[in-house]
């Protein structure tokens, strides 16, 4: 095979495949084995698992949780220098164990080593807090959880990480914009419904700028998923604070769900259909509750609805073959 391709076609082989890859015309493994047949990639280089990188990820998160916990129990006990280096040593020993598993040469586990990469990610942020704490800084927790984003956001990028990214979204955007530990002049831009639609957008442009290269979808996968729940809700919440059961806010999101449906099946994002229809059914739900009344019209109501949802799941289960071409 390797005389056929010829040297010309040699170089740009992995990239090719990858693009294939990205396009649902190849799986991770097929072209993995066809570099590895033409010389161009480690045979001893295993693959991660996804059930096993999950299960891996979702264990360096719990036990992230246990030391942050751990170490915040016996705080007052614990002397100035125990309290750092039980944060400070685990996380430097989880990147230096994700190096060794997933980007060292002879590297065999891959998805455990990206597992070790987020447990790190998980401490810095716990030393993040205990700094502050340790020192007495006047720092809220909005911040706190923003420079934790921040430093996800780095590492995701540096290390090609993407469920680092999915944790640096959230935890640095998502939560101190909901307000959950109270306001934060910063964020602000004088309507906060406003504002977190502005952020969903630019989201969405991120996960565009990323494009379709291949190498790079990943790491667009995360902006792609926040940003549309952002925006959407946004408008939601919007038409809420006007109290009217229909308004333009109403249809504008419908118009926008709709459009994003349609968008994800032609970009091929999976995230962008899901969170599009959800939002047609958030409509539908709306206008159910707030205007029917009488049993005939409700009957009438659920007949429509029904025949909607049916249209949906009908064109969702098209969408998800068509850009999966094996489930063909």
């Amino acid at each position: 095979m390797a005389d056929s391709l010829g040297e010309p076609f040699r170089e740009p082989l992995p990239e090719v495949l990858e693009r294939w890859q990205a396009g649902g015309l190849l799986s991770r493994r097929q072209v993995h084995a066809i570099l590895v047949h033409e010389g161009l990639a480690d045979p001893a280089r295993r693959l991660a698992n996804p059930w096993a990188a999950t299960l891996s990820a979702l264990g360096a998160l719990v036990l992230g949780l246990g030391i942050i916990a751990l170490v915040g129990a016996n705080w007052r006990e614990l002397p100035g220098w125990a309290k750092l280096l039980c944060v400070l040593l685990p996380m430097l020993g989880a990147y230096a164990g994700g190096y060794h598993l997933r980007d060292r040469p002879s590297a065999s586990l891959p998805g455990m080593g990206a597992a070790l990469y987020l447990l790190g990610g998980m401490l810095y942020g716990a030393l993040l807090a205990f700094v502050s704490q340790g020192f007495q800084l006047d720092v809220g927790v909005n911040v706190l959880l923003a420079l934790w984003g921040l430093g996800l956001l780095i590492l995701a990028y540096a290390m090609r990480l993407p469920p680092a990214l999915h944790l640096a979204l959230p935890l640095g955007a998502v939560i101190p914009l909901s307000g959950v530990y109270g306001g934060w002049s910063g964020w602000s831009l004088g309507n906060p419904e406003v504002t977190v639609g502005s952020l969903g957008l630019l989201m969405l442009a991120a996960a565009q700028v990323h494009g379709r290269e291949p190498g790079r979808r990943d790491l667009s996968n995360p902006w792609a998923f926040w940003g549309p729940p952002l925006l959407l809700e946004s408008v939601y919440a919007l038409h809420l604070r006007q109290g009217d059961v229909v308004s333009m806010l109403l249809l504008l999101l419908t118009a926008l769900s709709l459009s994003l449906a349609w968008l994800g099946h032609r970009e091929g994002r999976r995230a962008w259909v899901n969170w599009g229809l959800l939002n047609v059914g958030l409509v539908v739900l709306t206008v159910y509750f707030g205007v029917l009344g009488t049993l005939a019209a409700t009957g009438a109501a659920l007949v429509g609805a029904g025949l909607l949802l049916l249209t949906l799941g009908w064109g969702l289960e098209v969408a998800r073959r068509r850009l999966s071409p094996a489930a063909k």
